[in-house]
C-alpha cells in the first residue's frame, strides 16, 4: 500500500500520458466457474477435487419461499473466492503486461499507465468475447482516467451504455485519482476525498450513536468503530505532508464526541486529552492523536512493503523508497530515542511479518507518558493518577462490552462520572462541604473514600462478589462471609474462604481497596503505583498479626491468610495477581480454554467491579449534594 504515494513516479519514468483505473461489474459474482475449475485442474491438481465438490454443480440459494440457482461466480465468504477470481483474471493480466509498460492489479482493481493506442488495445482485450465468456464485464462508467496534464483525447473517450441505450464519456480528471482507496493528486483533491469519504460518514455515525443515550454503550461502539480504525489505512498510505486536514479533522471530531461522553461543554483539559490518546494498557482511551502517529504509520507501511517495491519499481523509485524510510526512521528515532526499535529489530520484524505500526505506536505512547511523568511541573496528584491508571490491567474496564448478565455494565451518569474521574476532568463545580464534615474536592477524590453513604463498603462488596463468582466459575470450593473463623474477636477474618486450597486446608481472602489519591499518600503514589497496594497489604497482615508464613491464628487453628489488595484506580498487589493467576489456571482446566483467555476475562471482571464501586461513590455523592450545588453532569 505504500506504493500509492509513489505511484506518479511511474508516470514520470515512462513519460506516458494517462493513468486509468479499470473496474468490472459484479466481478466475483460473474466469474465463470468452468474456467477457474479448468485452471485449478491444470495448475493446482491437489485441491481440484475439493474445488470441484464446491463449485462443480449448481447450488441452491433460498430466499423466503424462492430457490435461486447459483451457477456462476465464487461464493460469498469462501476464503478461496479471491484466489479463484484471480486465476481467471491472471490470463488477461499477462496479455496486458505485453501491451503496456505498467499494469498493476489488486483483484478486480486494475491500474494501467498507457498512451492512446495502448488504451484502445487494452479496452479491446477487456471487452472481447473471451473476457465476456469468462465472466469479466468491463464497467467503463466506474473506470477513471487521470493525468495531471490531461490530453483532449483522454477526456472524450466514449462507450455505449446498454442500460440507457446511449453513448457516454468515460469519467476523467486532472486534479487527482484514487488508487486502492487512497487519494493521489492535489492537496485540494485529497482534502475533498477525506471530507466526503471519511468525515461525512463518520459524523453521521457519531450522531447516530448519540441517539442511544447510554454513555457506556456509546463509548464501546465509538472506541471500536469510529476512532483510529477509521483513518488507520489513510495514515499508512497518505504522506504526512498531505495529512494535515485529516489529522485536524479527526482530532476535532474525537474531542467533540469525548466531550459528549463526559457531558461537558467547555474545552477538555490538555492533560486529559493527552491521556485519552494513549493506549488502554497505558491508562488511555485509545483515541491515538493522529499527528503523533501519522509519520510512524506511514513509515511502517513503507518498510513492510519494501521487499515488494524493490521487485516491481525502477531504480529511481527504489532510491526514493530508501530515502523516505531513512528520513522517517531517523526522525522517529530522534523524537523517541529511548523507545524506538533499532534497525536490526525492524529488519527482523519485516522478516517475521510482525505488525510494525503497532510496535511504533507503542513506543510513541510509552515515550510520551514517560516524558509527561518526568515533568517536574506536573502536580503530584496528576502524577499519582497517571501512574495508577497506567499500571498493568488497570484499564481493563474500558474494554468491557456492556453486558448486564456478566456484571459489566455502567449506568449512563455513572459511566460519564467515571470517565471524568479517570481522565482527571473536574466532576463538581467547586469544592463544597460533605455530610461527613470534610471538603468535597472538585475531582471527586473525597467521594471515592468517604464512608458517608456507604460507597467504599459497596465497592468492597462488589470486588468480593466478583472474586467469589470467579472462584465458582473455576470450580473451586469457596464460601463467602463464612462465620466460625474468628480470631479472638467476634469478627470474620476473611471475606472469602477457599476450601482445600492451601495443602488441603482453608485459605482466607480479605478484600481491601485503598485510594492512591488520598492526600496523605499522594506523594508516595506519585513515585510508584505499587506503593498504595503494598501499604494496604502490609496493613492487613499486621492488623491480623500474620506470622512470617502468612498464617494467622483463628478459632480453627493456624490458617493461611491473604489480603486481596487493590487500588481504587485498578492497581493490584503481587499477591492479588498470583491469586488471579491460580484461579485462571483452574478455570482453564475446567472449561478447556487457554489460560490467557481466562486470565483476560478475570482481570476485566475485577477491574470492572472496582470501577462500578467508584461509580457508585461518585454518583451517590452527587445525589447528596445536588440539592445545594449544581453539578456539571446532566441529569
Amino acid at each position: 500500500m505504500a506504493l500509492n504515494p509513489l505511484f506518479m513516479q511511474f508516470v514520470w519514468r515512462w513519460n506516458l500520458q494517462i493513468q486509468i483505473l479499470f473496474c468490472f461489474k459484479n466481478a466475483f459474482n460473474n466469474i465463470s466457474r468452468r474456467h477457474f475449475l479448468d485452471i485449478v485442474k491444470t495448475d493446482f491438481p491437489d485441491i481440484y477435487n475439493f474445488i470441484n465438490f464446491c463449485y462443480g454443480g449448481i447450488s441452491d440459494l433460498q430466499w423466503l419461499d424462492y430457490i435461486i440457482n447459483s451457477e456462476v461466480g465464487s461464493q460469498q465468504g469462501d476464503p478461496l473466492g479471491p484466489l479463484l477470481f484471480a486465476l481467471v483474471l491472471h490470463c488477461f493480466v499477462k496479455v496486458l503486461q505485453q501491451l503496456c509498460h505498467f499494469s498493476l492489479w489488486y483483484l478486480d482493481d486494475g491500474n494501467l499507465i498507457v498512451n492512446k493506442s495502448q488504451l484502445t488495445e487494452v479496452i479491446k482485450v477487456l471487452q472481447g468475447n473471451e473476457a465476456t465468456e469468462k465472466g469479466l464485464f468491463l464497467n467503463l462508467s466506474k473506470c477513471f482516467i487521470y493525468s495531471a496534464n490531461l490530453p483532449e483525447w483522454a477526456s472524450s473517450i466514449k462507450y455505449f451504455d446498454p442500460e440507457c441505450g446511449k453513448e457516454k464519456i468515460v469519467p476523467s480528471g486532472n486534479s487527482g485519482t484514487v488508487v486502492l482507496g487512497t487519494p493521489i493528486g492535489s492537496q485540494k483533491f485529497v482534502d475533498e476525498f477525506i471530507q466526503q469519504e471519511i468525515f461525512l460518514p463518520l459524523e453521521k455515525l457519531l450522531e447516530n450513536m448519540k441517539l442511544l443515550k447510554d454513555s457506556h454503550t456509546e463509548f464501546f461502539l465509538f472506541r471500536n468503530c469510529a476512532t483510529f480504525c477509521k483513518i488507520s489505512y489513510l495514515l499508512r498510505t497518505l504522506p504526512p505532508s498531505q495529512g494535515v486536514f485529516l489529522m485536524n479533522g479527526y482530532e476535532s471530531r474525537m474531542k467533540g464526541f469525548l466531550k459528549h461522553l463526559v457531558k461537558i461543554h467547555h474545552e477538555l483539559p490538555e492533560l486529559s486529552w493527552f491521556q485519552a490518546g494513549l493506549q488502554f494498557r497505558l491508562g488511555g482511551v485509545g483515541l491515538k492523536i493522529a499527528r503523533q502517529h501519522h509519520e510512524a504509520a506511514f513509515a511502517a507501511s513503507l518498510i513492510q512493503c519494501k521487499f515488494w517495491l524493490i521487485k516491481v519499481c525502477s531504480d529511481k523509485v527504489k532510491l526514493a523508497v530508501e530515502n523516505l524510510i531513512s528520513q522517517f526512521t531517523t526522525s522517529l528515532r530522534s523524537q523517541f530515542p529511548a523507545n524506538f526499535p533499532d534497525s536490526e529489530t525492524i529488519s527482523n520484524a519485516c522478516i517475521t511479518q510482525q505488525p510494525l505500526q503497532k510496535c511504533f505506536s507503542s513506543c510513541i505512547d510509552e515515550h510520551l507518558l514517560e516524558t509527561t511523568l518526568s515533568n517536574p511541573e506536573l502536580p503530584s496528584r496528576e502524577k499519582a493518577r497517571l501512574r495508577s491508571v497506567s499500571s498493568e490491567n488497570a484499564a481493563r474496564w474500558l474494554s468491557a462490552a456492556p453486558n448486564t448478565r456478566s456484571f459489566k455494565y455502567f449506568e449512563d451518569n455513572q459511566f460519564s462520572a467515571l470517565l471524568r474521574y479517570w481522565l482527571g476532568i473536574p466532576i463538581f463545580n467547586k469544592d463544597c462541604r460533605c455530610k461527613c464534615g470534610e471538603t468535597v474536592d472538585c475531582f471527586g477524590d473525597h467521594a471515592i473514600t468517604c464512608k458517608s453513604g456507604g460507597g467504599p463498603i459497596h465497592r468492597h462488596d462488589l470486588i468480593r462478589d466478583a472474586l467469589f463468582d470467579l472462584c465458582n466459575t473455576a470450580g473451586l470450593s469457596v464460601s463467602k462471609e463464612l462465620s466460625g473463623y474468628e480470631a479472638g474477636k467476634k469478627d470474620r477474618v476473611g471475606d472469602i474462604v477457599l476450601h482445600h486450597f492451601d495443602h488441603g486446608r482453608e485459605k482466607l481472602i480479605d478484600v481491601t481497596c485503598w485510594s492512591p489519591l488520598y492526600s496523605p499518600r499522594i506523594q508516595h503514589s506519585a513515585d510508584s503505583a505499587q506503593y498504595i497496594v503494598n501499604e494496604a497489604h502490609t496493613f492487613k497482615m499486621k492488623s491480623r498479626k500474620a506470622n512470617n508464613e502468612g498464617k494467622i491464628q483463628t478459632s480453627k487453628g493456624m490458617l493461611a491468610f491473604m489480603p486481596f489488595a487493590c487500588s481504587s484506580l485498578g492497581t493490584l498487589s503481587p499477591e492479588g495477581k498470583s491469586l488471579l493467576q491460580a484461579i485462571a489456571f483452574e478455570m482453564s482446566l475446567k472449561h478447556n480454554s487457554p489460560k490467557s483467555l481466562c486470565l483476560s476475562k478475570i482481570y476485566t471482571r475485577i477491574s470492572t467491579s472496582i470501577q462500578q464501586g467508584n461509580g457508585f461513590c461518585l454518583v451517590n455523592k452527587m445525589t447528596d449534594l445536588k440539592i445545594f450545588y449544581s453539578s456539571n453532569l446532566q441529569y
